[in-house]
This record gives structure tokens, sequence and C-alpha cells, in this order.
């Protein structure tokens, strides 16, 4: 059976079956409705094994995931909801070898709430001053403390600005909004935030936009009436026109400005006229703003906007700093369209990017998502040499969230056993190889594929260490009443590790115990023994040492008296 696999909100949920034999179709079943491949549901062979993906799981997620094999049918294996214990998606799945056989395995499928993260981002929000303002965004749980922030600054309530929450839903209202609350403005929920950028517009009242045209005559008294013309029209006094005579001063004011009022303006009385030239320029704004962009890391992103007249120029600003074009940016001006392009994106350049024309400001937010890649390599932090028994775990880190892994020895897909454990731990991914032996020894993989197709891969080999072989032909030779010599030749194996000495035992003829009597270097294959006592019978043996230990004893030598050869001591009697 597969163990059970632990799978959180808004992950992939991925189910396995190996049958017994190739080729043989299968049909996966959600709630005894047939799944078909689509943007979430993915379904793939590999030899024996088939493989169904969920992406992008939610909790109404939960339900009974069935396979099919040739159309025989088992019994459904039901969990509930009260089978989680922890914030996942928790499912069984019973797997039965097939031959000739029509089977169907089915298994739970539930999920839990997941992490947090914000099902609603805040958006940018343009405002006049004087409004109130409502910033409201929504979280994954219901019971998460936030806190806001003003251009980074955190903010607290008081009798302008009010904090709320409303179930899932964070709210930050400020009452009565000023020229100055034109800031970006996040809600922090600890490891998750979202910003928007509220622009706050100057008031505007019909009337209040208007225009004076002034002369002055020669003398305070002067009873002169001033006719004041557009082109060849004369104006009359009243409605949007008002004519004052102030001392020497003869003014013209035009009220609520008009685009239309633009042309030639002059006044005269008598024999003399004074033209005028007037262009009237309504204050600028957007006719369309930047919109949110989100680009893969190495990407360009471009923020786009359009104004009301093609000669507006505008400032484009990130951290209430204005941006040069140059090798990073480059700013384009075609008609009414402004441009921000951002070369070659980094995560760097993420955050809030605003645009300036006048006293009007528009921003948007850059999001930029890292290419896969690995942070930890498999062969950097394994110590590629293991004893035999030990247990061995191969750990590899990637920089990204959402990775799904693929095992493999030798390039074989590896599966879950008794054997074999595989761990996922945040952005760890871990292989478990349980009482290593000699054949465990391989190359060892892990193929890594993200949502949007990128790959990654590790390796590494792996050599499991063993004790060396028994060395051969242990020969006891130059036996005197003071000791012998004792050669032998090394093992046939060194155990995939270098032999670093011999050990030299013997025990007593009439002795089942035995005991070390010297140790030599890994070059030396013989050794002189002085350790023994004359006329005693001893039988020798060696073993070979590496970094996994000692290895098993040669065959013993015959047993061999100490005492001086018979030839020599006869010599010795009859010397005078």
């Amino acid at each position: 059976p597969i163990k059970d696999v632990t799978v959180k909100e808004r992950e992939t949920a991925e189910f396995s079956v190996e049958l017994s034999h190739e080729n043989i179709p299968v049909v996966w079943y959600k709630n005894d409705v047939r799944l078909h491949p689509s943007k979430v549901v993915y379904m793939s062979q590999e030899r024996r094994v088939h493989t169904l993906s969920i992406k992008e799981v939610a909790l109404d997620d939960t339900s009974t995931i069935k396979v099919e094999a040739l159309g025989k049918t088992s019994e459904a294996m039901n969990i509930s909801k009260s089978c989680v214990r922890t914030a996942s998606l928790v499912w069984h799945f019973l797997a039965l070898a097939l031959h000739h056989f029509l089977s169907k395995f089915p298994y739970g499928f539930v999920l839990a709430e997941g992490d947090l993260y914000f099902t609603v981002k805040l958006h940018n929000y343009t405002a006049v001053e004087k409004d109130e303002v409502v910033l409201s965004c929504e979280l994954s749980k219901a019971a998460t403390d936030v806190k806001w922030f003003k251009d980074g600054v955190e903010i607290f309530p008081s009798k302008n600005v009010l904090f709320q929450a409303e179930g899932k839903k964070r709210i930050l209202v400020i009452k009565k909004c000023t020229l100055d609350d034109s800031r970006t403005y996040t809600c922090d929920a600890k490891d998750f935030k979202s910003s928007c950028f509220l622009n706050v517009e100057r008031e505007y009242k019909c009337g209040e936009q208007l225009f004076e045209f002034e002369c002055e005559v020669s003398r305070e008294d002067a009873k002169v009436n001033v006719v004041w013309y557009k082109g060849e029209q004369e104006l009359p006094e009243g409605g949007r026109y008002d004519q004052i005579v102030d001392g020497k001063k003869r003014i013209l004011v035009i009220q609520n400005l008009q685009t239309s009022d633009a042309g030639e303006y002059n006044w005269s009385f008598r024999h003399f006229n004074q033209n005028m030239a007037f262009a009237a320029e309504l204050a600028a704004e957007f006719i369309s703003r930047p919109q949110n962009q989100e680009v893969v890391e190495g990407q360009k992103a471009e923020f786009t906007c359009s104004v009301s007249k093609e000669t507006y120029n505008v400032k484009w600003m990130k951290d209430n700093k204005e941006l040069e074009e140059g090798e990073k940016y480059q700013m384009v001006s075609d008609g009414k369209r402004r441009s921000l392009v951002i070369k070659n994106c980094e995560p760097r350049d993420e955050g809030g990017y605003v645009v300036v024309i006048g006293a009007t400001r528009a921003s948007a937010d850059l999001t930029v998502q890292g290419k896969l890649r690995l942070i930890k390599d498999l062969d950097i932090l394994l110590d590629t040499e293991v004893n035999e028994g030990q247990e061995i775990v191969l750990n590899c880190e990637v920089n990204l969230e959402g990775v799904k892994a693929k095992w493999l020895k030798n390039e074989e897909t590896l599966f879950e056993s008794g054997k074999y454990s595989m761990v996922q731990r945040d952005n760890v991914f871990s292989l478990r190889i349980k009482d290593a032996q000699k054949g465990d020894e391989a190359n060892y993989s892990i193929n890594l594929t993200n949502q949007r197709g990128e790959q990654a891969k590790s390796s590494c080999s792996l050599t499991v260490k063993d004790v060396p072989d028994a060395p051969l032909n242990v020969i006891v030779g130059n036996v005197t009443k003071f000791g012998c010599t004792v050669s032998w030749e090394p093992p046939l194996s060194d155990g995939g590790s270098p032999i670093t000495s011999y050990v030299i035992e013997l025990r007593d003829r009439t002795s089942v115990k035995w005991s070390p009597v010297q140790l030599t270097k890994a070059d030396e294959l013989s050794a002189i023994i002085n350790d023994v006592i004359e006329n005693k019978e001893y039988i020798f043996r060696v073993k070979a040492e590496n970094k996994a230990g000692v290895g098993r004893p040669s065959a013993a030598s015959q047993p061999v008296k100490i005492m001086d050869p018979i030839g020599k001591s006869q010599e010795h009697i009859d010397c005078p």
C-alpha cells in the first residue's frame, strides 16, 4: 500500500498506481464522475505506473478518487474530514497488482485549510481630497492578525483612520483623505503582503478655474469704458465674463475656463486698442492608468498609460525616486501613450511603480516570478561514501514553492517503500535509503518541475563502503625459539574503500580464543611475531581493515611449534 501523503491547499495532489503489466488502460473517477485531462487535471503513464495529478486543489475538492483498470470494481475506502489532523490534504490509496484481472482501486480525497494567503488583494484607488477612502483585501483564514503600513511606516487607528475586520476581510478606512495621503498602503499578514497606491486628487469645483486679463489706463479718474473682444467678437458683460474697474486697472475675468476659450483677446477705447494672445489649457490627467504586471525572471516588464494631451510629459518613480533611462529602464513616448520598460527583470525589481503627471499620480505593482533553480545540489550535501547498514539521506533544495519532484536510481523511477522514503519540507526534498547495502550503489538523481514547465535536475553517485574480504594464503615461516614470520596476500576486494591496516591474530592450539598480536600498515604483507612462548604450538590468521571496519578473518594457518629447527639445534649440540 502507498503511504499517506499530505498536500496543502493550492498545491498539486498526485495519485499513482502500479499495475502488473504495461499497456493496460485505466480510467480515473472523482465522486464516480469520469475525469478528463484539463488545465487542472493531468494524467500520465510511465511503463506500469499510472499517475493522476490535480492542480491548485481547494477545500471543496474533498471527494473520493477511484481508478478503474479494465472494468473490475472493488469497494471504495471512505475517508472523512475527521481523518484530517493537520491543515492538509490526506489521501489513502490501495494498489493491487493486476494479471489478467479487472480491478478498481478507490481511495478518499480530503483537503483541509492550507497556508495563509490573500484570496483578494488590495487594488489601486483614486479619490478626491476630503473623500472617504476604503481599502479592502481578503485572506484565506478569518483568524489572522494584520498590520497596516503607509510607505513602509506602520500606521495605527485614529480619529481619521479606522481598521475593520469582517470575517476574512481586512479593511482600512480613511474618513477624510488629503493630498498627503497619496501613498503606498500595505496590509502585512506576516509572511504575505498586499499593497496598493492611493492617488488623491485635488478637489475641483465648477467655476474655480478662471483667467484674468488686465490693462491699465493713465489716470485713475479717467472715465474710460474699455471694450473687450475675443478675435473680432465683442464680449458681453455678465455670465462667464466679468469686467472690473479697479482704479487705473481694467480687468476681464473669464470664469469656469474651457478649452474653447483659447484664442486672441484684445481691448480698445477711443482710437487705441491692444491685442493679447491667450491659450487655455486644462489640468493634465490620465486617460488610462498602468496595470499590475507579473513576469518571469529574465523577461521584460512594461507599464503603459495614456495622457490627455500629446505634449504632456510624465515622470516614472520607484520607492519615491525618479527613474532614469539607461540599461535597466526605457521610457517611451508615442502620441498620448507613455510607457516604462523594465529590462531583464530580477526579484529585486519587484514593488510599486508610480507615474506622475502634474499633481496627479497613478501606480501599479510588478511581481517577478523566479526561475526554477537549485539552491543546494545533491552532490554538494552528500558524503558519497557511506558504511554498509547505515541510513542514507539525500537532500536537495530549490528556490520556489509548488515544485514537483521525481527520484530516480540509475534512471529508473523510485517509489515509496520499506526501502525508500521521500519527504518534502517547504522547498527541501529528501530521499531516505534505509539499511544501505552494496546493491544500493548507484547514480541517484532528482527531476524537478514547476507549474510553468521549467525543469531542474541534480545527481550524485553513491558508494556503499563494506569491510574488506579475507586476506589470502596465510603462511608461517622462519620459525625459531624466539618467534616466527607470518605472511599473506591481500584480499580480492577492499570493500569499496582502501585498506588501512592488517590485524594478525593467534591462538594457542589448546584454546579456542583468538587474540590480536600485531598490527601492520596497508602496504606491509608480512610481520615478525615475537610475542610467543617457546615450545608452544600456535595457529595464526589475518584480518584486513578499512574505513568501514575490520573484515572477515583469513583461513587459519597450520599449527606451528615455537622452537629452533631440529638441524640447527643438532649443530649446536655437536659444537665443542
